[in-house]
Formats: structure tokens, C-alpha cells, sequence
């Protein structure tokens, strides 16, 4: 009898053990970075029923990288976007010519791409993605675990290169929204730097004005513009522009844009986000409809004044002075 208890107690502890390596083997086996310096970086691949399959970068975001990271367990330092080498010759800021070969890949199925994922997901296959189409412009990497100091070599690097004079802009938004946070998704993204070097500098914003919300989101697609509005920071996401200034300016192109030195606000972060508009403001609505009713009331006031002028004038009957001579 306490042989048999002792067996059912063996093989209870044994279904434990072997359950629990399942668990643990399939979350550290569900995603995986291939072709990176080190285990912190490359290309992204997802464990899909057994099969690695690679994501594609279209509209890959730091906010994607940042779920991918999570996933892998790296919870110290920034998240960066990793790219593989688009050109394979280019050149240095020094004009020197320098020859960039890709480590090749073995070729891999797709599993999707433009991934929306919000940064705070726990799995990247949590976030709501398109499956994979015919065509894929290349594959989406990452680079977790970048220090400050890191950051801000890559930073001050790419500046120094073009001078970081072009900067693009996304709002990633989700589940139908407007409202979402302002990313660089890549400071180089006019005007690439084709380098051994694949990691591509992003980021957040630690302040913007109220003009900046008008032309990021016009930019994006709403022409009724939107507001500055303040959202929670994200950790692991480094902010890239210090204040976007643009007063006055009627492209993002015109706007002042002085940059952080490593990734960090020292203000605090404040107006990072907008929140985009969908129909006309009651506010911009109201000075129209007061355009309108004016101007329907300039027309009203000129028709009558033209009426009159062409109205006969009646004429008066004024005693001649002689008449009044003779009586």
C-alpha cells in the first residue's frame, strides 16, 4: 500500500515537472531573434504551430519592438528598430566609400505585417496584424537592451551625418481611435545612412505646441487637425525630440526641432500625444457659420443699397421766388 502511494506520488511529481517544462520551453520557444551581434538583436520570428516564420516590416514601429522585447524578457534599456542592409554600397559622412554585405538568411514564410501593437502587450501575436501578402518589402528586427549612453552615440551620430533637419512622424492608434502617441518612427527616413551599423534611431517627444498637433495629424490623414494631449510615458522608449516647435509654420518640414541627448525628458514629459480630430470642431464650425450669416448679410445690404440707387427719386414742388414778387 505505501508502495503504491509512494508510485502515485512519483509519477504526479514527474507530470508536474514535464507540464511545467512544456509551459516554459513553448514561451521561451514562441519568438525568437535571428542574424543580431548578440541575442539582443535581429530579425524577429514567431513560432507559429512549429513553424519560425518572420514578420514584415511594413509599418514596423519602436511600439512593436517594444512588445517583441518584453516577450524575449529583456526589461532593462531601451528598444530600438533593427534593420537588415538595404543597399550594399553607400557612403560615410567623411564621403568615404564603404561596402555593407547583409548577412544572408535562410529564406522563411511570413506570418504578417503591419503589426499595431499598443506597447504594453505581453506577446506579439496579441497584437491585431494583417497576414502575409504576396509581396514583403523585407523583414522586421529589433535591438532591445540599448543603455542611455548607447542611445545617445547613435543619436549624435545620425545628426552629425544630415543633420536630422527631416524628421517623419506616425501616431500609431488603435481599435478605431484618434488619439495615440507622437513616434520619429526613423530619424534617417528621408535621408538614410547606409552603415554597418542597422540599428535606426527612434523615438518619442517630450513636448510639442499646439501647431504641431494641427500638422501631425493633418499629416496623417485628418484634415480638421487636433490637440496636443498629454498619455503616460512607456518604459524602454526612448524619447527622441525634446520640444517640436511650429509656430508659424504650415509643414512639419518648417517646424524647430531641438533633440534629446539620450533618450531622456529633462522637464518631464508633457504634451507627447495628440488626439486627432474626425469631424469639424464646434469652434472652427462657429466661425464659419458667423463667415456665412455675414456674408449673406453683406449681400442683403447691397442689393437693397443698389435698389435704391436705382429707385426714380420723387421731385419736390418748390414755390418759384417770383411768385411770391408779384402777390
Amino acid at each position: 500500500m505505501a508502495l503504491e502511494t509512494w508510485n502515485s506520488v512519483l509519477r504526479s511529481g514527474l507530470l508536474f515537472v514535464l507540464c511545467t517544462y512544456t509551459l516554459i520551453a513553448g514561451s521561451r520557444d514562441s519568438i525568437r531573434l535571428l542574424g543580431g551581434a548578440s541575442d539582443k538583436e535581429g530579425f524577429v520570428q514567431v513560432n507559429v504551430r512549429g513553424v519560425w516564420k518572420a514578420i514584415c516590416r511594413t509599418e514596423w514601429d519602436a511600439l512593436d519592438a517594444l512588445v517583441v522585447c518584453r516577450e524575449l524578457g529583456f526589461a532593462d534599456g531601451y528598444v530600438q528598430v533593427w534593420r537588415e542592409g538595404i543597399l550594399s554600397r553607400g557612403y560615410h559622412a567623411n564621403n568615404s566609400l564603404v561596402t555593407v554585405t547583409p548577412t544572408p538568411t535562410p529564406h522563411y514564410s511570413i506570418e504578417g505585417n503591419e503589426f499595431a501593437c499598443n506597447g504594453t502587450e505581453n506577446s506579439l501575436l496579441s497584437c491585431k496584424y494583417n497576414r502575409a501578402s504576396s509581396y514583403c518589402i523585407g523583414h522586421a528586427g529589433v535591438a532591445c537592451g540599448v543603455t542611455t549612453k548607447e542611445y545617445g552615440a547613435l543619436l549624435a551620430d545620425s545628426l552629425s551625418t544630415h543633420g536630422g533637419r527631416y524628421v517623419d512622424y506616425t501616431v500609431p492608434t488603435f481599435s478605431g481611435k484618434s488619439t495615440g502617441r507622437v513616434l520619429s518612427p526613423d530619424l534617417n527616413s528621408y535621408q538614410p545612412v547606409y552603415k554597418a551599423d542597422r540599428v535606426h534611431v527612434t523615438g518619442g517627444v517630450c513636448n510639442m505646441d499646439k501647431m504641431a498637433a494641427m500638422l501631425i495629424c493633418g499629416d496623417q490623414g485628418y484634415p480638421n487637425g487636433g490637440k496636443v494631449i498629454h498619455l503616460p510615458p512607456i518604459p524602454n522608449l526612448p524619447k527622441l525630440i525634446h520640444t517640436l516647435t511650429c509656430i508659424g509654420a504650415t509643414r512639419l518640414w518648417e517646424c524647430d526641432v531641438v533633440y534629446t541627448e539620450e533618450g531622456l525628458c529633462p522637464d518631464g514629459v508633457q504634451y507627447n500625444s495628440v488626439e486627432c480630430y474626425t469631424k469639424l470642431q464646434p469652434s472652427v464650425f462657429g466661425s464659419l457659420a458667423f463667415l456665412g450669416v455675414a456674408s449673406i448679410l453683406i449681400l442683403i445690404a447691397g442689393a437693397f443699397g443698389v435698389s435704391r440707387i436705382l429707385r426714380k427719386p420723387k421731385t419736390l414742388s418748390v414755390p418759384h421766388p417770383e411768385s411770391h414778387e408779384h402777390s
